[in-house]
């Protein structure tokens, strides 16, 4: 039987309980019979992607000989067009 996949809100409940931080491990004993344990929940902020350039660099190289095929078949296409019909 698959996995059954986590939707977005439970994925986001699923953060918010990992990035929930309590302050009752750090206190003394007597300090936590005072004190109710509080937690503070992390603000959710959207992750920033960034791409490395270095990471694609063969992509220039091949978008270069991309533009050049192409560019030469339009051409000697449009040169035989123009040799067998005219303009």
């Amino acid at each position: 039987m698959p996995k059954k996949k986590k939707t977005r809100q439970q994925k986001m409940l699923a953060d918010q309980r990992h990035n929930t931080h309590t302050f009752a491990a750090a206190l003394s004993s007597e300090q936590q019979e005072k004190v109710a344990t509080t937690s503070i929940p992390l603000p959710l902020t959207k992750p920033t992607h960034s791409i490395a350039t270095i990471d694609y660099a063969y992509l220039g190289i091949d978008l270069r000989k991309t533009i050049f095929f192409t560019s030469s078949i339009i051409v000697i296409e449009l040169a035989i067009h123009i040799f067998t019909k005219g303009f």
